[in-house]
């Protein structure tokens, strides 16, 4: 997942809203990425894939943590919420969101 904060480190770079929202479109289009690319693999069991969807969720989580606290930001007095990868598998891969829930929240309980 270093491909993440090398994005972010890209992101904190940015000079203008047009530059910044492209990058971060990359950013999310990475994560997305990787989180295909780890349920394609053919050792794959989709009912293991909370492990990878919260590493992944805590991964953005951080670096959105870091774009959230640079001058950018801080300038448009903008933010970027937390668990953005947790809406777009809701959003995208209804199926895994699921999953997801059901081991984290009722599982847990």
């Amino acid at each position: 997942m270093s491909e993440l904060d090398y994005l972010c480190d890209l992101i904190l770079k940015t000079k203008n809203e047009a530059d910044f929202n492209f990058r971060l479109n990359h950013l999310i289009n990475m994560a997305i990425i990787l989180f295909e690319t780890e349920t394609e693999r053919t050792s794959h069991l989709p009912f293991n894939s909370h492990h990878f969807i919260d590493e992944l969720n805590e991964k953005m989580n951080s670096v959105i943590q870091r774009i959230n606290e640079s001058e950018f930001l801080e300038m448009s007095e903008n933010y970027i919420m937390q668990d953005i990868f947790i809406l777009i598998l809701q959003e995208d891969f209804p199926e895994y969101y699921k999953n997801y829930i059901y081991q984290f929240h009722f599982r847990n309980n």
